[in-house]
């Protein structure tokens, strides 16, 4: 991690990141996130703190030790759409599955995060887009994808 805050150096010189100091969130035009393995702990102990924690979208609401999760600690949460949903997009979508999707980016965004889920769908095309409607009108905030162009598009 060390390296990562050495690289933002040149960004943090000119106010370019988010950051979390003095119990103020300041935002700014980049927030950086670490995601897979960051150490949560390294992402805490900055002060001020201008790297921030993808949290456990799955175990928000569900694990007590997760009452800390805030924006100041991760203004994301994400998690794999697969485990998570594992609607197709082919096949009709069931009410359960569409639940899930509801009650992850609700509970998200009782915590003021936003939610993300990755490794949706791609193909075929017709149910990545099917995914990617049923996600907005969950809620989600962010669509995971490789086709930037299909993406910005959509």
């Amino acid at each position: 991690m060390p390296f990562i805050l050495d690289a933002l150096e040149p960004l943090r010189s000119k106010g370019y990141l988010t950051t979390f100091e003095n119990g103020t969130l300041k935002q700014s035009a980049i927030t950086v996130i670490g995601t897979g393995n960051t150490p949560l702990g390294s992402v805490l102990s900055l002060k001020p703190r201008d790297y921030f924690f993808d949290a456990p979208l799955t175990e928000l609401g569900t694990n007590p030790t997760n009452a800390t999760w805030s924006p100041s600690i991760a203004p994301i949460a994400s998690t794999d759409y697969e485990v998570a949903v594992g609607w197709d997009g082919i096949n009709d979508i069931t009410n359960a599955q569409r639940q899930t999707m509801e009650n992850l980016v609700s509970t998200a965004h009782s915590l003021g995060i936003r939610a993300r889920f990755w490794d949706t769908p791609g193909w075929p095309v017709f149910a990545r887009n099917k995914v990617w409607q049923q996600l907005l009108q969950s809620g989600a905030d962010w669509l995971n994808a490789d086709d930037l162009e299909s993406a910005s598009n959509f």
